[in-house]
């Protein structure tokens, strides 16, 4: 199938060169300005860095990369955890995964969520939990993504 690409693509640009050797001038502009028109929206949509839709949970492991404690980061995407500078903790983050026991038995010491893992209503049950602690939101490109901070034991019980 590799072998197949190149020469389907050379069969494919071959036949469009010979056919635009034929066309008239007029032909040949109005093929020019179809590829054009297909051309410069694809561009406009690339001119976007793909690392601006996590922009935010960037912000948040980079914050988290201040906090003097050693970091293991529970998060979707193992890049956040890169920016904190801590140990990423894989998580799919729901309401259950995200009790603050669970999370600090598995060693977790921050929580990265963005706003495509849950919605407001659900955000706002992993607040309301004693143990978690929201430490900063963070908003870019219309997305945003909370920095946690999921309480030792210890600390919880003498307060």
């Amino acid at each position: 199938a590799a072998v197949g690409v190149p020469v389907v693509g050379n069969w494919v640009l071959g036949g469009i060169s010979r056919a635009m050797a034929r066309a008239g001038p007029s032909l040949r502009a109005a093929a020019l300005a179809g590829m054009m028109f297909l051309a410069v929206p694809a561009a406009f949509e690339l001119s976007e860095p793909r690392a601006s839709r996590h922009l935010a949970e960037r912000q948040a492991g980079e914050f988290a990369a201040t906090s003097p404690d050693p970091r293991v980061v529970a998060t979707r995407r193992s890049y956040a955890a890169y920016y904190a500078q801590g140990r990423h903790l894989p998580i799919e983050p729901t309401v259950n995964t995200l009790d603050p026991k669970r999370l600090r038995a598995r060693g977790a010491t921050h929580v990265i969520l963005e706003s495509e893992a849950l919605d407001a209503e659900r955000w706002e049950t992993v607040l309301s939990r004693p143990g978690v602690r929201l430490v900063q939101r963070f908003e870019a490109h219309g997305r945003e993504a909370l920095l946690l901070e999921v309480e030792a034991l210890e600390r919880r019980e003498t307060q």
